[in-house]
């Protein structure tokens, strides 16, 4: 499912791969309020959101960040690995879809927040 506010991009040139999440786009930001209405701490700034996907994505499959850094900024969050091959665009395409699945299912976010929102490392 294609969204505004995530894919991922491949460079031959260095070997690499992205997931680039746009958290500034309508459907993140709104979340992002909702979330913040649920825990105060989910002040849903780059940061925040790399927390919250890495530990949705490590109860989702602990192998998904294996190889791929977080680089979270003020309107993105980067997810990328150096070591390009097909079981890392595989990785890729399926961190593409848990943040799409975080996004367009408000309420399951918003439940997993409500358990989950201890555990997560805020900014």
């Amino acid at each position: 499912m294609k969204t505004d506010f995530v894919d991922y991009f491949i460079s031959e040139e260095y070997q690499s791969i992205s997931v680039r999440f746009e958290i500034e786009r309508p459907a993140p930001l709104m979340l992002g309020e909702r979330m913040n209405e649920v825990n105060e701490m989910a002040y849903m700034n780059g940061y925040n959101w790399a927390a919250l996907l890495e530990l949705k994505l490590k109860l989702k499959d602990t192998s998904l960040l294996n190889e791929f850094t977080m680089d979270p900024e003020a309107g993105s969050c980067f997810i990328s690995c150096h070591n390009l091959n097909d079981s890392n665009i595989e990785k890729a395409k399926k961190i593409v879809a848990i943040i799409t699945d975080v996004v367009n299912n408000e309420d399951e976010t918003l439940d997993f927040l409500k358990e989950y929102g201890e555990e997560i490392e805020w900014d």
